[in-house]
């Protein structure tokens, strides 16, 4: 947190810093200034968390360094000092939206108690004007998804940097029954990303898009970003594990339509994952020749059938991949791509060259109803993990008997039977379970907005559903638990 200190009183200065310093050694960031003009120079420049502000100071007076700082300072906390009670300041302090007035010389104690109104409402003020930022970024993309460019529901907040767009991935192998944790735990973990990015006055945004991704928007500038990739790299990695992989690949734009762009393109490509070198990494950044690319992305494509447990087009898959050996691969990361499909296929994979890998990968076709005989990963199986994984997704009976060559009739039965619930039902069980959580767990998101991240574009219809489903309407359940 970054505190200035504005007074002429030279002893006054080091003083209220050995207090602050008293208070919170590690967490404070203390500078100074010696008169008005000198403060509001310190002011534009460093856009200070907290000032404390004397009144009476040469070249110019602290309540009009003040009303000039308000005009490229918006969250500032201003804190009036004075050596007497100046109560005919008040009102003039009043209009320029003082946070506070304390008069010299200062008690430990009065201090301690500001500092702690001050965080808070700190706090506070950057959480509102985050939500503004999420809710601008959340109506451009709706609105672009539904109806392509169109004019933006007004500018939106000034934040002073670029957009950068982080697009996250879980893969896990046939039977891992423990998507639905981790990407609820992924979605708290950004969370804490995000109020780290708060706290560093970096606004962000995060969203479930139409594309299976999960979204992380933030608008910072060129510096602030890699100790941000950091923190998102640890993430994944933290996340990964029993039998799941989590990636990232992030862009970056100018203007928040130039960003929704980029995801689009991420989405377009997102096979590419399986070739990147780091768990955190710029999707520009992986230049693969065409023919990696082409490896790339049928190794995504027989990574679907295998999980289906379509052994024909499996097989498919494996030849066309073995075909693409012909051409030199001089930049494919290896490592990772075995590492990806050892996760995906649930074996082990080392790589000797192409050929020696799609030897092995016919080979594992022998494991490919394996999940069926001992955690019943069947075809029914395969629906009742797409659903947990896609639940925020339009998804429907007639697409998913077509991913499983089914008609929609034998799917419908075949699913009752082995649920004891019609695909319907089991739908909506899903996504309420999902809100239930994310009402409780994340109460700064709307309930219009807990809507769309489960699959409802109607408010309101998720409204009736959720309280035929608990007995409570959304709001009423959030605030009963």
């Amino acid at each position: 947190m970054t505190v200035l200190i504005a007074d002429d009183d030279k002893l006054a200065r080091y003083n209220l810093k050995s207090m602050l310093c008293d208070l919170d050694s590690d967490g404070l960031i203390l500078y100074e200034a010696a008169n008005g003009k000198t403060f509001v120079e310190q002011c534009r420049r460093l856009h200070p968390d907290i000032a404390f502000v004397d009144i009476t100071m040469p070249h110019l007076d602290g309540l009009s360094a003040i009303e000039q700082c308000r005009e490229y300072t918006r969250d500032t906390q201003f804190v009036i000092l004075s050596g007497h009670s100046e109560f005919g300041y008040a009102k003039r302090g009043i209009e320029l939206q003082i946070a506070d007035y304390i008069v010299k010389p200062i008690d430990a104690v009065q201090l301690a108690e500001l500092m702690e109104r001050l965080r808070d409402r700190l706090a506070h003020t950057r959480k509102n004007r985050n939500m503004d930022f999420y809710m601008w970024v959340h109506q451009c993309f709706q609105i672009w998804e539904e109806a392509g460019y169109c004019e933006m529901p007004g500018p939106g907040p000034d934040c002073g940097g670029s957009y950068y767009g982080f697009r996250f991935f879980l893969d896990a192998g046939p039977g891992a029954g423990g998507y639905p944790a981790a990407y609820l735990a992924l979605s708290e973990g950004l969370y804490a990303v995000g109020r780290g990015c708060l706290d560093r006055r970096i606004h962000y945004a995060l969203r479930e898009s139409r594309d299976t991704g999960l979204d992380f928007i933030v608008c910072c500038t060129a510096g602030e970003l890699p100790p941000l990739r950091r923190r998102i790299r640890d993430l994944c990695r933290a996340l990964e594990g029993d039998g799941m992989a989590v990636s990232c690949l992030y862009v970056a734009g100018v203007d928040l339509w130039q960003l929704y762009e980029e995801l689009k393109a991420v989405a377009e490509r997102d096979y590419l994952r399986f070739g990147a070198p780091d768990s955190a990494c710029a999707f520009h950044e992986l230049t693969f020749t065409a023919g990696e690319q082409n490896v790339l992305a049928q190794a995504d494509a027989l990574i679907e059938y295998f999980q289906q447990a379509d052994e024909n087009r499996y097989l498919r898959a494996v030849s066309a991949l073995k075909e693409l050996g012909k051409e030199p691969l001089p930049q494919l990361n290896t490592g990772a791509l075995t590492r990806a499909l050892g996760i995906c296929l649930g074996g082990a994979f080392a790589w000797k060259d192409l050929p020696e890998l799609c030897r092995a990968l016919e080979r594992h076709k022998s494991h490919i109803f394996d999940g069926a005989q001992s955690s019943g990963t069947d075809k029914m199986s395969y629906a009742t993990e797409y659903v947990e994984k896609h639940y925020m997704q339009d998804i429907s009976v007639v697409q998913l008997a077509e991913k499983l060559q089914l008609t929609p009739n034998y799917f419908s039965k075949v699913f009752h039977e082995r649920t004891g619930q019609t695909f319907s039902a089991y739908l909506t069980n899903v996504r309420m379970g999902q809100a239930k959580r994310i009402l409780l767990s994340r109460r700064d998101v709307l309930v219009k907005d807990v809507a769309l991240m489960v699959g409802y574009y109607s408010s309101r219809h998720f409204a009736n559903v959720f309280k035929k489903f608990t007995g409570l309407y959304p709001s009423e359940f959030r605030e009963n638990n």
